[in-house]
């Protein structure tokens, strides 16, 4: 009694008894008597062991450097006199223009490396080290008002700044989990 495997692709079959193999217009035809011990198995795809790949994206140290300091002068300039009555107010439209206008492409990678706008500005500006725990959230609150008013003001003109506000309403709450 003559067997024999055939593998195509991800199916085994196997053969036994008399039989004969023909090709004909790309086709194998089993011809012959197949026995009970013949049968079609469907082979179990082995999963290929993958290399564990970084998939976060690269950021160029160069531009996340110079996004970061195009970003600390313009909250420099939104910081002057913000939230103060009867003060004179700089012009944050026009910082805002020409900070994104010079450093714009820098600017948006480092919000993108930071994951937000106010953790950007968190990041860039962090709380005194010997700040207790009410001055360390007056301070998050702080700039958390001024990342939602620079998305207020470039949401007409750079939608895709304010974009990186985030949505959360109680966005500080979540952070310091109080």
């Amino acid at each position: 009694m003559n067997s024999v495997e055939l593998e195509i692709g991800d199916i085994l079959i196997k053969i036994s008894g008399d039989y004969s193999l023909e090709y004909n217009d790309g086709k194998i035809m089993i011809n012959g008597g197949l026995t009970q011990d013949s049968h079609i198995v469907e082979k179990t795809s082995k999963v290929p062991e993958t290399k564990k790949v970084n998939t976060q994206p690269f950021y160029s140290q160069d531009k996340l450097r110079s996004g970061s300091q195009a970003l600390y002068g313009l909250i420099e300039v939104w910081k002057k006199n913000f939230d103060l009555e009867d003060t004179e107010q700089p012009d944050r439209m026009k910082a805002l223009t020409s900070a994104m206008m010079v450093h714009g492409d820098e600017i948006m990678t480092f919000l993108k490396y930071s994951k937000g706008l106010t953790t950007s500005i968190l990041e860039l500006f962090p709380p005194m080290p010997s700040a207790d725990e009410l001055q360390i959230i007056d301070h998050a609150k702080f700039h958390r008002r001024i990342a939602c008013n620079i998305a207020q003001v470039s949401s007409v003109s750079m939608p895709e700044l304010c974009d990186f506000l985030e949505p959360h309403a109680n966005y500080l709450e979540q952070r310091f989990w109080w």
